[in-house]
């Protein structure tokens, strides 16, 4: 385990990779990647439902690896398409240092590490009636926001939106050099 990159991990992936590395490698290898040609979710999905039957089989491991693909999936989404909006338009691979960069920096850890700790209470639970009891007096925050990315991405098309608004950075760009 890589404690400092855990503890300051700004993505789900992040902290899966420095959480149980050489799990998580083999996982990678003999599972993910075998599965990647499938494409869509069914990678990531059986991945951590892999993960979760090497736990065993109390029904909150399930919810937590099964929540928890969802979270990775979230991430990528978000990773993907608002992340590019704080890279320089002239190269992607340098990052714009501004405020709106730090305020993302830390809300994505704020997230993270908000959806980690909402996930593990079914991991410690272990029963259903234990962390759905759990989840509830918390009113359901990290499924809710799972709920509100996927929603906002496939039913508001913020992807578009988002890679419009990139697109004209670029071009706007473009015209200054």
């Amino acid at each position: 385990m890589d404690i400092a990159g855990y503890e300051l991990a700004q993505n789900p992936k992040a902290i899966l990779d420095n959480w149980n590395i050489n799990t998580n490698r083999w996982l990678k290898q003999h599972v993910y990647l075998r599965l990647d040609g499938a494409g869509g979710p069914l990678p990531t999905l059986l991945t951590f439902a892999t993960s979760a039957l090497w736990h065993g089989f109390y029904p909150g491991y399930y919810a937590t690896f099964i929540s928890g693909s969802l979270y990775v999936m979230a991430g990528r989404k978000i990773r993907r398409h608002v992340r590019p909006l704080l890279m320089s338009p002239h190269n992607t691979a340098v990052i714009a240092h501004s405020r709106l960069k730090t305020v993302y920096d830390f809300a994505g850890w704020l997230l993270t590490q908000a959806g980690v700790n909402y996930v593990s209470v079914a991991f410690v639970l272990l029963s259903p009636p234990r962390f759905l009891a759990g989840w509830h007096h918390v009113g359901y925050y990290g499924h809710v926001m799972l709920i509100v990315v996927f929603a906002a991405f496939r039913v508001g098309d913020v992807a578009g939106y988002l890679d419009r608004v990139r697109q004209q950075r670029i071009r706007r760009a473009a015209k200054v050099y």
